[in-house]
């Protein structure tokens, strides 16, 4: 596959969009609190946009409009489901967790709960994040295979 003069000039435009800002962010970072919390000087529009922004990513919205798609209101219960925890979030979790001066949940957890909360929180979030990893890499793997070895199964789709 040859890459025409309009793609390569794209994909180098769109790696120098991305990486000059953080360039810039970059060179403002003086301690861990700046690098992991953009020291806490965050309004409210950016937090909820970073937190949106990593629900809403492009298999949440692909998806969900696929799911639309094909099964109808049924595919609203993700958009529901994280609206409203984001609701809970904001309106419960967000302000303690700010004035404590905490970086994670975690941390809040054990915290508020004592040290018995900080195993189960650390072993909750490694489940979910490797229960995704699980999901991914199979959802890959087998659209891959689907996609290479599509003629044995005589236009039969997921």
């Amino acid at each position: 596959m040859q890459l025409t003069t309009v793609q390569l000039v794209s994909i180098v435009i769109t790696l120098v969009l991305t990486i000059l800002p953080g360039i810039y962010a970059g060179r403002k970072i003086k301690s861990a609190d700046d690098y992991a919390l953009g020291g806490r000087s965050a309004g409210i529009g950016m937090v909820a946009g970073s937190i949106i922004g990593t629900i809403v990513g492009g298999a949440a919205t692909i998806g969900t409009a696929q799911l639309g798609f094909q099964l109808g209101l049924t595919a609203w219960w993700f958009t529901l489901g994280s609206g409203i925890g984001f609701i809970i979030m904001g309106l419960f979790y967000a302000r303690p967790l700010r004035n404590s001066g905490l970086m994670t949940i975690s941390e809040f957890l054990v915290v508020n709960f004592g040290k018995k909360a900080g195993p189960i929180a650390s072993l909750s979030a490694t489940a979910g994040i490797f229960f995704s990893i699980v999901n991914n890499n199979c959802y890959c793997c087998g659209t891959g295979f689907f996609w290479r070895y599509q003629q044995f199964w005589n236009g039969w789709y997921f």
